[in-house]
């Protein structure tokens, strides 16, 4: 796979897109959690900072009740 200068690769773990039921969140299933993610991540603007997109990503989470990381990578 090539990428052009300027693309980001992306990483995460399954906290961010799958959430269990609990008091202060709805549950999500890892198909909704993937299908909300790849919408939030195309709707961010061309160029925004890597720091910037983990932060949006982040936002997803309504409650941390699993590890929650990402990854961000600029090529350049």
């Amino acid at each position: 796979m090539e990428l052009a200068p300027g693309s980001q690769l992306i990483g995460f773990t399954d906290g961010l897109i799958e959430q269990p039921g609990a008091a202060t969140g709805p549950a999500r299933d890892v198909d909704a959690g993937t299908h909300a993610l790849v919408e939030l991540v195309t709707a961010l603007p061309v160029g925004m900072s890597a720091p910037d997109v983990c932060q949006a990503m982040t936002a997803l989470v309504s409650a941390r009740l699993d590890d929650v990381a990402c990854l961000v990578v600029q090529l350049d």
